[in-house]
């Protein structure tokens, strides 16, 4: 039980560390990026889409890992979906 958590844990962090500045650069390359505005805390264009790579980093490893019985595992991937929302 213990090292199903671990291999979750150091997956979705490998995944997250591989994945975060591969989603930055295509962000950059296709334009899609959050102007600097006066009222935000950055002092220069960010990159979107970032949290598609953390949803990835978060549910791939789950899915990987983790046994799952009947249909479990897409609402598991739907209450990740709905928390990435909020």
């Amino acid at each position: 039980m213990l090292f199903s958590y671990l291999g979750v844990f150091l997956s979705a962090f490998v995944i997250s560390l591989l994945l975060v500045p591969v989603m930055r650069g295509v962000s950059r390359n296709r334009g899609w990026l959050c102007q600097v505005k006066q009222d935000r805390w950055s002092t220069r264009p960010v990159a979107l889409f970032g949290g598609i790579a953390i949803y990835l980093s978060y549910i791939l490893p789950i899915l990987y890992f983790i046994p799952f019985a009947g249909n479990n595992r897409w609402s598991l991937i739907a209450i990740g979906g709905l928390l990435c929302l909020l």
